[in-house]
């Protein structure tokens, strides 16, 4: 493959260059490393300092190189993800087919299209992420593409990178104005516009709808936020902070599932208390059930409520959601059927043994639900059970050698356990997994969940009560529902051996607060930007006195403020037309123009510089070098800002013939 030719600048290709490569860093945590190494092996040799380097192969060869290259990127794509279809196949192969556009570069327009690539690989970045973190890291991008085109587009011989940056930035900050006020203006509608066929090789993250010792552990050593919650009135108590989500009927060997889920009829729920306001902004995790405080009283648009009082949307919650919602911390919960309780009192023959005898010993004392529940609580408080972070493997009948042997675990581990034995004793028992507590961050005002923060949890159906939730845990370790999963991953972390005790709180201290602050940066962008719908829009439209508007005459709104905008950025670009060099450019033109009017070469109003001179050098040959040279410095000077050009202008003027002579 033959070199870059002189057509592209090769300040504009460096340009290029490192901005499709800082892209393609920006997917290095999401794609393949493979197709990372790909496109760097293929898009740094394109360099200018680089290119010249490389052998010139003939076209012939460059085809079928090119085709080649094509055809493994095709095949190995294929491979990895057993399609060339939906969101990470196609990001792949925009990476590599753009490393392979750069050996394509011939002219201005394969650097255009190159440049809209790179366009379209930055825009790519945010089917993965829209944090701010995110958009910062971009921004940078958009102007290196900019710059790549100024510095393709100027004639000069000479580049200087900082004045181009310069220029590119005063670009994208002209349109800042454009873009907020069409962002904020523009008619929002409920959902995306399009979205994404969703990836076979793509995971749900988070919490699933099942159940196995361990299952919960693993998704607990995660710091990934799950949702942030902003209450509205009191903030409960963070004993009280559960929230719901799958809830899981049928037992099968280690793991628990939700079961038949075929009935639709809402539950029989009463509140004891009124209702508590609260908004939550859930981020995206690939399945429908949406977590809500324990017990939700109103399900938002685009959720219901399923008889076991979850929570579920009525689409996989592909991207951020916001919702208005309401809770009942005390409640009753009654069965529409008694056949739910037989439900939750089935068991697997032969199961935990031990477990069962000792539940059916309590049934046998004649013990009513209530003591039972209260029987298997005192074991767990008064016996050594341990909650750990790193319980021991058990053998054999899992729950039979944790409760008599090990007896160390996580939440999972308790619920797990402590719902057969209720279910061996008569009672009827269901386990309820999603989080519980929450970090408080009092620079935003909210609580923040993490994927660290993920618990189980037992209901039991007492007659007088209706399902009672029992937390098992609560009496083994209650720091952990009092204090949260922080004040036990802090003891599990190792400690700074090299400072003192004094010094490591003051440092951690400090993360914590640096953590929060950015936590609420990002949420402040999350609320008011990447979840910016129409019910947002109205909110804002609303501070600014626009809320009578509504979306139906937002678009003209937008219209006129736009109108509005433009017409403020002419106004101040008429002030500032001419900068402080400009003048002087354009009276040494003139002078020059006299002299050549002298000579018989007359510059007409429809001229430019650059076409007078190419018409003034074929009339006076002579000179023909000095004119280009002159009419090309006052375009840069006057037209493209290079002000430290208008010294050598000066000069060449200066010493250009008063009355230079004509061709014969």
């Amino acid at each position: 493959m033959s070199a870059i030719v002189p057509a592209i600048r090769p300040l504009a290709v460096n340009w290029l260059v490192a901005a499709l490569t800082l892209a393609v860093f920006g997917h290095f945590f999401v794609l393949p490393t493979w197709v990372t190494v790909t496109f760097l092996v293929f898009a740094i040799p394109r360099l200018p300092v680089l290119a010249r380097r490389l052998p010139t192969l003939s076209p012939a060869r460059a085809a079928w190189l090119k085709y080649l290259y094509l055809t493994i990127v095709l095949c190995g794509t294929y491979r990895y993800y057993g399609s060339l279809l939906g969101r990470d196949p196609g990001v792949s192969l925009l990476v590599l087919l753009s490393a392979l556009k750069l050996y394509e570069l011939r002219s201005e327009r394969d650097y255009t299209v190159s440049v809209l690539l790179g366009c379209f690989l930055i825009a790519t970045v945010f089917l993965y992420s829209q944090s701010l973190g995110t958009t910062f890291y971009q921004m940078p991008l958009v102007a290196l593409l900019v710059a790549g085109l100024i510095a393709q587009q100027d004639r000069g011989d000479v580049w200087d990178s900082l004045d181009t940056l310069k220029r590119a930035a005063s670009l994208l900050l002209q349109a800042m104005p454009f873009v907020l006020v069409a962002f904020i203006l523009f008619p929002r509608i409920p959902g995306p516009l399009w979205q994404l066929p969703r990836d076979a090789r793509t995971g749900q993250t988070g919490l699933s709808d099942t159940m196995t010792p361990g299952s919960v552990l693993n998704v607990s050593r995660s710091e990934e936020v799950a949702f942030r919650v902003e209450f509205h009135g009191y903030e409960p108590a963070a004993s009280m902070l559960y929230w719901r989500g799958p809830v899981l009927w049928r037992l099968d060997g280690d793991t628990w599932t939700q079961g038949n889920l075929s009935d639709k009829r809402e539950t029989m729920l009463t509140g004891y208390t009124e209702p508590l306001a609260y908004t939550m902004l859930m981020e995206p995790h690939g399945t429908r059930w949406a977590f809500a405080l324990d017990v939700p009283g109103s399900a938002p648009s685009g959720t219901r409520i399923t008889p076991d009082v979850q929570l579920v949307s009525l689409e996989p919650i592909e991207g951020k959601v916001r919702y208005q919602l309401t809770a009942y911390p005390h409640y009753r919960i009654r069965p529409r059927q008694r056949s739910e309780l037989t439900r939750a009192l089935q068991l697997p023959p032969g199961l935990a043994p031990r477990a069962s005898e000792l539940a059916r010993s309590w049934r046998a004392e004649g013990l009513p639900p209530q003591k039972i529940v209260e029987r298997a609580l005192r074991m767990f408080h008064e016996e050594e059970f341990f909650y750990t972070l790193q319980p021991r493997p058990t053998y054999g009948d899992g729950t039979d050698d944790f409760l008599f042997n090990t007896r160390e675990g996580f939440c999972e581990h308790y619920a797990s356990a402590f719902a057969i034995l209720m279910r061996a004793a008569g009672v009827p028992a269901r386990i309820v997994i999603g989080y519980q507590g929450g970090e408080h961050n009092p620079i935003g005002g909210y609580y923040v969940i993490r994927q660290q923060d993920a618990h189980a949890w037992v209901e039991v159906w007492l007659e007088e009560e209706g399902w009672q939730r029992i937390d098992p845990t609560a009496v083994v370790s209650p720091a952990r529902i009092h204090e949260g999963i922080g004040s036990l991953l802090e003891t599990a972390e190792l400690p700074l051996l090299t400072l003192g005790e004094e010094n490591r709180v003051w440092l951690r201290n400090v993360w914590k607060r640096l953590r929060l602050g950015l936590d609420a940066l990002d949420n402040s962008w999350s609320q008011w930007v990447v979840s910016y719908g129409p019910s947002r829009q109205l909110q804002l439209l609303a501070r600014i006195g626009l809320g009578e508007l509504g979306t139906r005459y937002a678009l003209f709104a937008m219209l006129a403020a736009l109108g509005i905008v433009l017409a403020t950025f002419v106004w101040v670009l008429s002030l500032h037309r001419r900068p402080a060099f400009a003048e002087p450019a354009q009276e040494l033109y003139e002078r020059f123009c006299n002299r050549l009017a002298r000579a018989g070469v007359r510059r007409r109003a429809s001229q430019g510089p650059l076409d007078f001179g190419r018409h003034a050098r074929t009339r006076i040959r002579r000179y023909a070098s000095e004119i280009e040279e002159i009419c090309r410095l006052y375009a840069r000077v006057r037209y493209a800002g290079h002000a430290k050009d208008l010294s050598v202008l000066r000069r060449r003027i200066k010493s250009f013939p008063r009355r230079p002579r004509r061709n014969p």
